[in-house]
């Protein structure tokens, strides 16, 4: 029998695993206070999908999509106006984001959070992966995520 593929949304701004920083007694991470909750999130809309989809937690080798939908930046829209009442996406605008924050690090707080919500045993079986970042075209933004089993 094959185990269908976990699949979630977690609304809101991803956050990227941070830079360790030295604190006088301890190292923790340099932008904690915006990544715990991001983390947080992540982990509990992990924790609601598994027991939605009877997952239970991976330790054989996974494959994983990870779509992080980015906010656009002001300059990409037209302003509202008497013919539009709101704002629209200026044509031309990019797809992609290309600045920061980093790919591999947003990923890596994601990975995080799935091992610590019992999804995954380690990040370390992870064996596919395909991540991209895109600019959000209705406002919401957050992160796609989709796992499965025996890529």
């Amino acid at each position: 029998m094959s185990i269908p593929p976990l699949e979630f949304f977690v609304v809101g701004l991803p956050v990227p695993q941070g830079s360790m920083a030295r604190a006088k007694f301890s190292v923790r991470h340099s932008n904690e206070r915006t990544l715990k909750p991001w983390r947080a999130d992540v982990a509990a809309a992990a924790i609601q999908a598994r027991a939605d989809y009877g997952w239970l937690v991976a330790d054989e080798p996974v494959g994983m999509h990870l779509r992080f939908v980015m906010p656009r930046l002001a300059t990409h829209y037209l302003p509202a106006n008497s013919r539009r009442t709101e704002r629209t996406v200026r044509d031309g605008a990019p797809m992609y984001p290309t600045t920061a924050p980093d790919l591999d690090k947003l990923v890596r707080a994601v990975f995080d959070a799935l091992t610590y919500a019992a999804v995954l045993r380690d990040d370390s079986i992870v064996v596919r992966l395909r991540a991209e970042k895109v600019y959000s075209n209705d406002g919401v933004t957050g992160v796609n995520v989709m796992v499965w089993r025996k890529p």
